[in-house]
């Protein structure tokens, strides 16, 4: 087992004192996620949106909003989850139309909402278990997890990896069963690393604290180091390992953990409030960060050296793949890899090797890669015929992994 950091934790200097905290939206809200893509916030009494210079509050009885996606494909409204324990509680659209909510299905004290583009689904998980859709309107419930409280989901080729309330839950066959991990853990946070290592969470003030990581998709656990009051993990574009402390009794804050050394370096120096909520990413700036959704707004770190060799950008075991596939309307084309890498292009061909679509932007980055909802239309926005279509992924002026995709009547 890795050396152990006991409740105190081991405080060293800050590798760089050039990072700059700045602060994204107002200052004094309770934020819990960000959108950087609507430039939403998500807080405990609705969602901000910036709008002309100034950030309007929408709110649904005054509901706390836990986490926010794009409706894919499309990316024109937002998926939320919201609630606290009310007879409200839910996932629910946010129409930008007509600026409201609306409800799409009520779950009891809802606590996550993810989307995974390799698998085209969106995992919504509360007190009463855990519910799945595949176009962000129909939800179903996924019945292993009724009366379980779920917090977190993780989603890796065909493993799926679900924390709740009573232990961890994996699927390695895309969800047709699961199993029971043997270490009984109550983890919240799950995420992948750039190297398949999946790190947790465990909160509060128990024995148990501490971050965990599991080298074998949810199987097996072990402890990465101790300390109480954890609250996130999240991983920067290089696929530096962030944690986050809701309570810091000893001013912890925001660190960076390095598997290899067992170390934390901290970065807390103008940080305005140390009660974080979350940690993400803002896919729109073209520089390495990470955005800490605290009690006191939401704040974004750049500038910072980690002391651990950054990893040039570029493609490491990319995964290509569609969702549906056959397909009518449309279908989403996702990119499945290990930590962030620009620039890319996307490029449709026929079976004849004609190439008819070619594509430089409009990727949506969620979670461990980017999608694209290609709608059946070539260059000129003209419908394609019925047939077998090509994508190949090209990046550093290279050609890159291939897929295919069949379009039907």
């Amino acid at each position: 087992m890795k050396a152990i950091l006991i409740i105190l934790v081991i405080f060293l200097p800050s590798l760089s004192q050039a990072y700059i905290w700045d602060a994204i939206g107002p200052e004094n809200v309770e934020s819990n996620f960000y959108c950087c893509l609507f430039e939403i916030i998500c807080t405990s009494s609705g969602i901000l949106r910036y709008e002309e210079d100034n950030w309007v509050e929408y709110s649904y009885g005054g509901l706390p909003v836990w986490e926010a996606y794009p409706l894919v494909p499309g990316y024109n409204d937002l998926l939320v989850v919201m609630g606290d324990g009310s007879d409200s509680d839910g996932v629910y659209l946010f129409s930008f139309e007509i600026e409201d909510f609306i409800n799409l299905y009520w779950l009891m004290n809802p606590r996550f909402l993810s989307y995974f583009p390799q698998n085209g689904c969106y995992f919504a998980g509360g007190e009463e278990g855990l519910i799945i859709s595949e176009d962000g309107f129909t939800w179903e419930s996924i019945t292993f997890f009724d009366g379980k409280f779920c917090y977190s989901v993780a989603v890796k080729d065909d493993h799926i990896v679900v924390s709740a309330d009573d232990n961890v839950y994996y699927s390695h066959n895309c969800g047709e069963d699961w199993e029971e991990s043997s270490s009984y853990l109550n983890l919240t946070d799950l995420v992948y690393s750039v190297d398949g290592t999946l790190y947790g969470i465990f909160p509060g003030t128990s024995y148990s604290s501490g971050l965990w990581s599991s080298a074998d998709n949810g199987v097996n656990w072990e402890v990465e180091f101790w300390d109480v009051m954890l609250k996130s993990v999240g991983l920067d574009a290089f696929g530096n390992i962030f944690v986050g402390w809701e309570e810091p009794a000893n001013s912890e804050g925001i660190a960076i953990w390095n598997p290899a050394t067992e170390e934390l370096s901290f970065f807390n120096d103008g940080l305005s409030n140390l009660y974080n909520n979350n940690l993400l990413v803002n896919e729109l700036i073209n520089c390495n960060n990470i955005v800490s959704c605290t009690d006191g707004g939401v704040y974004q770190l750049t500038g910072y050296s980690t002391g651990i060799d950054d990893q040039k950008l570029e493609l490491r075991n990319p995964v290509l793949s569609n969702h549906p596939n056959p397909f009518t309307g449309g279908t989403m084309i996702s990119l499945t890899v290990d930590g962030r890498y620009e620039p890319f292009e996307l490029e449709i061909f026929n079976i004849r090797g004609e190439k008819i679509r070619r594509i430089e932007s409009d990727f949506l980055r969620m979670n461990q890669g980017y999608a694209f909802f290609w709608d059946g239309r070539d260059e000129h926005n003209n419908r394609v015929s019925p047939g077998i279509y090509l994508y190949q992924l090209n990046f550093n002026d290279r050609k890159g992994a291939v897929g295919k995709c069949v379009l039907i009547k």
